[in-house]
This record gives structure tokens, sequence and C-alpha cells, in this order.
């Protein structure tokens, strides 16, 4: 982020240059940035040493360098990285497996007659319970 006559903007910091030049009262840095406009910075030697701004020009010519490096990195891992998930979100087996044993669970449990006679257990229960209450209980699980 950049802060010059009182505007603050976000530049890519990999797509920023700058130079140092020297002034009776100042030390100015002047950026460019990526999209070629300027913007000077004024150092007053009152307040930084010509050496003090030297050090943080390098500093952040260096940071620029570290950034596009970086860039460079991170672009070239790219194309691997989105292999892999590619690879990753094909690999269906184990939800396909999931799935298949979830269908035996449920096949199981349909041909089981004893859930059917506790369903119907229940059912009675409620119907008498309703006879009494005049209200039916709700169902506190579903099976399916």
């Amino acid at each position: 982020m950049l802060t010059a006559d009182g505007r603050t903007a976000d530049h890519p910091l990999d797509g920023v240059s700058l130079r140092t030049e020297e002034s009776a009262g100042a030390t100015h840095v002047h950026l460019v940035l990526p999209d070629g406009r300027q913007r000077e910075l004024e150092f007053p030697r009152g307040e930084f040493t010509s050496a003090e701004v030297r050090t943080f020009a390098i500093a952040v010519h260096d940071g620029v360098a570290d950034a596009k490096r970086d860039r460079l990195e991170r672009e070239a891992k790219l194309p691997a990285a989105e292999a892999a998930l590619a690879e990753v979100r094909a690999d269906t087996e184990e939800v396909d497996r999931a799935h298949r044993r979830l269908e035996e669970v449920r096949a199981e449990q349909d041909a089981d007659p004893a859930i059917a006679e506790a369903e119907a257990a229940w059912d009675a229960a409620c119907e008498r319970w309703r006879k009494l209450t005049g209200v039916r209980p709700h169902r506190p699980f579903t099976a399916r």
C-alpha cells in the first residue's frame, strides 16, 4: 500500500521500481508504479539522513526483487498444484464406497423383520395413546 499526496493505493510490489535523488534540503525517492505513473516521496534532511533514505530505498528494492522471485516461483508451481487438485477431485473411490455401503445397510434394514415389527408396535402404541389423550406422539426418529 502506498500513500502519497494524501492518497492511498494498493500496487503489486513486484511491479514497482524506484530511484533516489538528492536535493539541497531533502532526499527524494521516485517510485514508478506498474501503470507507469510516478510518485515522489520527499524525506527532509532534518528528519532523515541521506544514508537512512538510501537504506530504506535498498530495502524496498530488495523487497521488490523478492516479490518478483516469489511470483515467478508461485507461477512455476501452479500447474503441478492444479493437476494435483484435479486428481484429488477426480478420486471419488472412498465416497463411492461409502455410498455403496449406505445402500447395503438400507437394504439390510428394509429386509429386517424386527425393524418392521418395531415400527408396527410403535404405531400401535401411538394409536392407543391418541385414543386415550387425543394427541398422537411424534416419531422421535426417522428410519431414513
